[in-house]
């Protein structure tokens, strides 16, 4: 098993900026030191949800830290950036970190980045797809160029070259079947979403392998992620963690405005609109419900529930890379303890397992980050 981190430079409204900062590198490099083989930092803007912009930024100053750890991005919203920029950067922290960067890309799920930047949110689907393939060729031939209608510029040489070949690492945040056929038509890996129950994972699973093999790719030999949420403790701990939790859903719910009035109309988000009216209609739409569900399917906890849920994800879903969220307790020590307890009491008990070749329809919900 691969047990990774992610981290949302979160700044609750009882926590300075400068807390958050320091906070950052302090798990970080206490990841390394406990075993930890990735942590994943989120770009995000205008909110406190999280105070990274640029997550490239961030990752170079972790890089920089560590020694052995794999730093990621989940993700860096590549349609915010020009592609050519974006490839040069990561080639050249691929270089420096001797290959530790792990590049995760995605569309973009907070709407008004769009408009501060000045870029049409209803086309960063097809801008995502351009800018993919920019990059690519950049890395690939150490040349590339681009004619379409988002940017026009002639064939130009693209330096540094990567450390990693063909390319640096990249993982597709993957919260729509729409997007897991489209990574899986590449052959990259996804990113699953913490939102995501494992009887859904493994019907994502399903549909990327067999767009996959369609697609001359090998899936056994493409290594997915999935994300979650952990406490190692008991109810004083979970009073807690629901505390913070709440206030991160009702920021996610503000900020990303991909659920108000005046969005509803947007047509390549409409599979999200459709969630939604799906959830109020059963009755399990808002807050309450979103944050009751994210504790039940997560591992919080005792030492043994911790293990039987991540020990079921595992079997039932054959993922053997799970990154995991540790802020919810909002305070550096008692984070920093969790995390040392999950890694000495949960983690050595939970065991790779093949699959079950279940067949399972897509039932998907709409999902806190992601693409």
């Amino acid at each position: 098993m691969k047990w990774g981190m992610y981290h949302t430079t979160v700044c609750h409204p009882d926590t300075t900026e400068r807390q958050v900062i320091e906070d950052t590198r302090e798990y970080c490099v206490a990841a390394e030191r406990l075993g930890f083989s990735d942590v994943w930092l989120l770009e995000h803007h205008f909110t406190k949800y999280g105070l990274c912009g640029n997550p490239l930024v961030l990752a170079g100053w972790i890089l920089g830290h560590t020694k052995t750890l794999r730093v990621g991005t989940a993700v860096t919203v590549i349609p915010l950036q020009h592609p050519v920029r974006l490839a040069e950067d990561v080639a050249m922290l691929d270089q420096i970190s001797d290959g530790r960067l792990l590049f995760g890309i995605g569309r973009g799920f907070f709407l008004k980045d769009f408009d501060v930047f000045q870029l049409d949110y209803g086309k960063n689907h097809l801008m995502m797809d351009h800018w993919y393939e920019i990059m690519h060729k950049a890395w690939t031939t150490h040349r590339t160029s681009a004619d379409n209608e988002f940017v026009s510029f002639p064939e130009v040489e693209v330096f540094p070259t990567p450390y990693t070949k063909p390319q640096p690492p990249v993982y597709v945040a993957c919260s729509s079947p729409s997007r897991m056929e489209w990574a899986a038509e590449r052959g990259l890996p996804m990113m699953l979403d913490y939102l995501v129950e494992d009887e859904e994972k493994m019907a994502n699973l399903q549909l990327y392998n067999e767009v996959a093999s369609a697609n001359g790719h090998d899936p056994d030999s493409i290594h997915h992620i999935t994300t979650t949420i952990n406490f190692v403790g008991g109810e004083k701990e979970e009073a807690v963690v629901r505390k913070y939790v709440s206030w991160f859903e009702k920021e996610f719910l503000r900020a990303s405005e991909l659920f108000s009035t005046s969005r509803r109309q947007t047509e390549n988000y409409a599979y999200y609109q459709r969630q939604k009216e799906s959830l109020i209609l059963r009755g399990d739409w808002g807050t309450d419900k979103r944050i009751d569900r994210l504790m039940r399917i997560s591992p919080v906890g005792s030492v043994q529930r911790c293990i039987d849920n991540l020990q079921r994800t595992v079997s039932l879903t054959g993922l053997d890379h799970i990154v995991i969220g540790f802020e919810g307790l909002g305070e550096r020590n008692l984070t920093l303890e969790t995390m040392q307890r999950f890694m000495e009491e949960v983690a050595p008990h939970v065991k790779t397992k093949r699959a079950n070749p279940v067949q399972v329809r897509p039932v998907m919900q709409p999902t806190m980050d992601a693409e």
